[in-house]
């Protein structure tokens, strides 16, 4: 499979919103800002991953 400079870019820059919005549902997480249950640690699942690669808003 061959991609493209830009598809390169943009996967990219997935991944890195991606790693981001982990970071920071940890760090609120921890800090007690919101209820409820989230996976901290490295998983083969992670549900915010396909909307943010969908092109949510993270």
């Amino acid at each position: 499979m061959h991609f493209s400079g830009e598809q390169r870019v943009n996967a990219y820059r997935s991944v890195c919103a991606i790693l981001q919005f982990g970071e920071r549902m940890h760090k609120e997480f921890t800090a007690g800002q919101f209820l409820g249950f989230v996976h901290l640690h490295a998983s083969t699942h992670r549900g915010h991953c396909h909307l943010i690669g969908k092109g949510a808003e993270s």
